[in-house]
């Protein structure tokens, strides 16, 4: 099998259109860095042009542990922090989009343990080549030139060897959802078990499943009024509804229950649900029917907010706001709304920094008039569309929104 590597890259470095060119040009690639910044594009713009998916594709990223340590000693900033965040999100939605038909042939892993390089391999054709950059103690990988070798030499070998082991210290990056059932009182989530992250619909539930998200409604308060903040939905943010106009939200995880890092409980994608459900209440002491904290519903909303929009706030600012059940193909959803006041003031601009940190969330301001135009024209994704009037507008009102 032949291979080719080639570096991660940084900023500095024209390193886009080497990576674009491997992903549209490979057969099977295996990349492997540590913030993966400018893949989600790069991986977007490739899906959009190849004619067929890869019959491998593997990105490994270093596990928080890890990526703490780098920061720690001054190996690279600490932004890059909320690259790596950022990157794994994106990647594995862009990537989860083609799950049901090619589950086996992709997926995403944090190596834990501490790399010791970055680059990437892929099989293109008959031709071989290798390109990858060492990590040098206190110095930024960005900064590194990386180290190109043919495959005719015997470095090739050692460093292929290398590469395996790596991807052998991996872990898959798969999220546990919580799941509830259906209650006679439905203003309350009474909690069932996990299940695997996967697409709502493609899962095979208890008939009376439930599944709990948390919604956040972002706004920002100007002398005349306020203007609520949504997202225009794109194959960079989204795996459904794209083009509609949408809040911020996300399903509850585990690790909004026992306070982890996404991604820290550790379980096999393959695992049973009801193993795995046994697992997950030791350690987190829920049980079958216990009611959630509100402590948990406003992790989650919290953990959306870094991850999609790149803000890191205290949990006290969100106001709670309406308990909504509603039925979306055949399944049933519990969403807990919050509002959020986006900060714009002397110290900081909390939008400013969601347009700098995720440029692909696509967040921008609307005055009342604009919802209910795009509302009457079927322009809103399926929850605000099918509570505009009843959930919705009356929070409009309770904020202020311009008209």
């Amino acid at each position: 099998m032949h291979r080719l590597l080639v570096h991660e890259g940084g900023r500095e470095r024209p390193s886009k259109t080497n990576l674009l060119d491997v992903l549209l040009h490979s057969d099977e690639v295996t990349l492997i860095g540590i913030t993966h910044h400018e893949l989600p594009d790069a991986l977007n713009r490739a899906l959009e042009v190849r004619s067929k998916f890869w019959s491998k594709i593997q990105i490994v990223y270093p596990n928080v542990n890890n990526m703490h340590r780098l920061i720690d000693d001054g190996i690279m900033p600490n932004n890059r922090l909320d690259e790596w965040e950022a990157s794994r999100v994106t990647v594995q939605m862009i990537l989860e989009g083609k799950r049901a038909q090619y589950a086996s042939q992709w997926s995403c892993v944090d190596c834990m343990q501490p790399l010791s390089f970055i680059g990437s391999r892929a099989v293109v054709g008959r031709k071989s080549n290798i390109r990858f950059t060492p990590l040098l103690s206190g110095l930024d990988p960005r900064n590194l030139i990386p180290i190109n070798i043919s495959t005719n030499t015997g470095l090739f070998a050692q460093i292929s060897q290398a590469f395996d082991l790596v991807v052998s210290n991996c872990a898959a990056i798969v999220e546990w959802d919580l799941i509830g059932v259906n209650h006679v009182d439905q203003s309350v989530f009474r909690y069932y078990g996990i299940i695997p992250r996967v697409s709502i619909s493609a899962l095979v539930t208890p008939r009376n499943a439930v599944f709990p998200i948390t919604v956040i409604l972002p706004y920002v308060k100007s002398l005349d009024g306020s203007y609520v903040v949504l997202q225009e939905r794109t194959a960079l943010n989204a795996t459904n509804a794209i083009g509609k106009i949408s809040t911020i939200s996300t399903r509850v995880c585990t690790a909004d229950v026992v306070n982890l890092h996404p991604g820290r409980f550790w379980m096999n994608l393959d695992a049973n649900p009801r193993p795995a459900t046994d697992t997950f209440n030791a350690l987190s002491g829920l049980f079958e029917g216990a009611v959630l904290d509100k402590i948990v519903w406003r992790r989650a909303a919290s953990r959306s907010l870094r991850e999609e929009l790149g803000l890191d706030i205290a949990l006290n600012r969100l106001t709670e706001w309406r308990q909504v059940t509603h039925d979306s193909n055949g399944s049933k959803l519990y969403f807990q709304v919050f509002a959020l006041e986006l900060r714009q003031d002397l110290l900081v601009d909390e939008l400013g920094l969601i347009m700098q940190r995720r440029p692909n969330a696509a967040m921008r301001k609307y005055r009342l008039t604009e919802l209910q135009r795009l509302y009457e024209n079927d322009r809103l994704n399926h929850l605000l569309q099918t509570q505009f009037e009843t959930v919705f507008l009356p929070l409009f009102q309770q904020i202020q929104v311009i008209s």
